[in-house]
Formats: structure tokens, C-alpha cells, sequence
């Protein structure tokens, strides 16, 4: 199981059609977390789309939640693709930590090189 959380690192706000502080874009983080503890990230951005009078909420009473909301609304597929694109990222580790492979030309090149400097 992949655990996945999403936060809103930046509201970009402006004053339109006669209300303070609307928020017009979201930056944001979505993280995931296997059980083993590997761990997937990505992060963007995207514009909201702008609310009215009737479902305008002031900035200073704005929640996370509903600012992952909005993000979420503004993304095709409510951002399933980020969320995806996480668990890609986990999927691709190893168990084990990747070694560096002895590589022959490099180490006959380094030799090569040691003689001619000598």
C-alpha cells in the first residue's frame, strides 16, 4: 500500500471583480510513502478557476483541505495523473541499494592515463 498526501505550498492571490485576496493559482507537492518506506515526490502548479460572490471564501478562512480541493478540481482527472506519477517513481526502486558496476575501460583509461603522465 502507498500512502499519498498532497500540500498546498502557495496560493497565488489577487483582488478581481470586486473581491480581496482571490485565490488564482496553486502550487503544490503530492509525496507517497510505501511500506518499506520508499518514497515517490513530484510538484506543480496549476491555476483555479475563479469563484463568485455566492462561493467566494476569504483567504485568512481558507482551509488546506479545501485548497487541496481546489487544486485537485483544477487538475484533469482531480490529479490522478500527479498521484500516478508518485507511485511510478516508488515502483521504480530496488530493494536493494544499486552497486556501481566495474566498468574495464575505465579503469584501463585511468591506467593508460597514470603512464602517460609518468
Amino acid at each position: 500500500m502507498i500512502d499519498i498526501s498532497w500540500k498546498i505550498t502557495r496560493l497565488e492571490i489577487i483582488n478581481k471583480d470586486g473581491l480581496d485576496n482571490v485565490a488564482i493559482q496553486s502550487c503544490f507537492d503530492v509525496e507517497g510513502v510505501d511500506e518499506n518506506g520508499k518514497r515517490g515526490f513530484t510538484q506543480s502548479d496549476v491555476m483555479l478557476g475563479a469563484p463568485s460572490s455566492g462561493n467566494f471564501t476569504p483567504i485568512d478562512q481558507v482551509t488546506e483541505e479545501q485548497a487541496i480541493a481546489w487544486t485537485k478540481a483544477a487538475l484533469p482527472n482531480n490529479g490522478a495523473d500527479f498521484e500516478a506519477r508518485v507511485i511510478e517513481q516508488i515502483g521504480w526502486q530496488y530493494e536493494e541499494k544499486p552497486a556501481a558496476a566495474d566498468l574495464p575501460w575505465l579503469n584501463s583509461e585511468a591506467a593508460e592515463t597514470v603512464a602517460a603522465e609518468a
